[in-house]
């Protein structure tokens, strides 16, 4: 008669090992699945041009704050028959027509910021919301001009950052001294888009 003298324990454990199996990376794995997602996350970013994104993105937002404002003069001088700064001795005037010798025009083109006070006079018959002021890194980049000689048409403007911003040629003006002139389309002026030293090109709205 035969007895077997067997160590459960150790037979338990040979069990495990067996069945068992233990799962990982090893370095190398681990280096080309980076590998791979670099080169993807590259592709994206050459694809996508996430830059040029931001900066679509901020040009909508720009764009957007000056046809509201533009819709507010219109408004404003629908029910007052007369602009902001139309008014003899409003801050609005004094700020905005400092260098003009009609009180109907803005001859140098001023930002938004600079003319706050057009921005309350809005604000104050509800024309626009007193937030309009408070909307940082947009209203200095606005520019509110009035060149004709009755002072009728006020031209809104603003520099766009984007590459189809610039390319935008349908509503884009342009001033060969760097500044806003309604009076010259950029598609007669040829001279847009604002790349390679070109003057720069503003989309308005009048």
């Amino acid at each position: 008669m035969f007895t077997f003298d067997i160590d459960v324990k150790k037979l338990i454990n040979k069990l495990k090992k067996l069945f068992i199996k233990t799962s990982g990376f090893t370095l190398i794995e681990l280096l080309v699945v980076i590998g791979i997602l670099g080169i993807l996350a590259a592709t994206l970013i050459a694809t996508i041009d996430p830059f040029e994104q931001i900066k679509k993105a901020n040009d909508t937002k720009v764009q957007n704050a000056a046809v509201e404002f533009q819709t507010a003069l219109i408004r404003y001088y629908t029910g007052q028959n007369a602009f902001p700064w139309w008014v003899a001795g409003s801050t609005c005037q004094t700020s905005s027509t400092s260098t003009s010798t009609s009180p109907y025009q803005i001859a140098t083109p001023v930002s938004l910021k600079t003319a706050s006070a057009c921005i309350t006079d809005l604000a104050t018959i509800g024309e626009l919301k007193p937030s309009f002021t408070q909307v940082t890194g947009v209203l200095e980049n606005i520019y509110l001009s009035v060149t004709d000689a009755q002072g009728l048409r006020p031209v809104v403007c603003y520099l766009p950052t984007s590459k189809s911003g610039e390319a935008d040629k349908a509503v884009v003006y342009v001033d060969d001294k760097g500044t806003v002139n309604p009076d010259v389309v950029a598609n007669d002026a040829g001279a847009c888009p604002a790349i390679g030293g070109k003057a720069p090109c503003y989309w308005c709205t009048q």
